[in-house]
């Protein structure tokens, strides 16, 4: 029984000493090395940082664009589809900016560019009646705002990369 007792601490000692230290700082250090890489490879981390700070992620306005259909429904059509229009109009912006911050925008830049370069009134001439009236609804108004500058950054965005890619 005394050579087992002996055998297992030598046992015990080799598996100790072939251990690796693996500490979670080990692994948070593999994260934070990540991290840093990709940041240090982004091209133009003030955009990108500008463009995170867009709240894209809000609710849809639907109680002012209920309104909006409300108060309107003499000047639009029958067949309007204005709440549809815009949520398409809104989630094409959203679409382009997750591409950019994702870094997969680089073979559709030139469609998203197109894209944001045309407003909603452009694209939907039924609606150009009511532009100004917009602001009269604050929830739609405000959503308006926010897409406005994240398509301005995402403008921006394809830009830059077009212009370096141009050097």
């Amino acid at each position: 029984m005394n050579l087992e007792l002996k055998e297992i601490k030598l046992r015990q000692t080799y598996q100790a000493i072939n251990v690796k230290m693996s500490t979670p700082g080990d692994s948070l250090n593999h994260l934070y090395n990540d991290v840093i890489n990709s940041v240090n490879s982004e091209q133009f981390p003030n955009v990108l940082a500008e463009i995170l700070k867009v709240p894209l992620n809000s609710p849809f306005p639907t109680k002012g664009i209920s309104k909006i259909e409300k108060n309107y429904a003499v000047k639009l059509e029958k067949e309007s589809y204005f709440s549809a229009d815009l949520n398409c109009y809104w989630s094409s912006i959203a679409g382009i900016i997750s591409r950019i911050i994702k870094g997969r925008i680089g073979g559709y830049s030139q469609e998203a560019s197109e894209i944001l370069q045309t407003s909603f009134f452009e694209s939907h001439e039924a609606y150009s009646s009511f532009k100004e009236a917009s602001k009269e609804f604050d929830d739609v108004y405000n959503e308006f705002i926010v897409f406005e500058k994240a398509k301005m950054l995402g403008l921006i965005y394809i830009s830059l990369i077009k212009y370096t890619s141009s050097i």
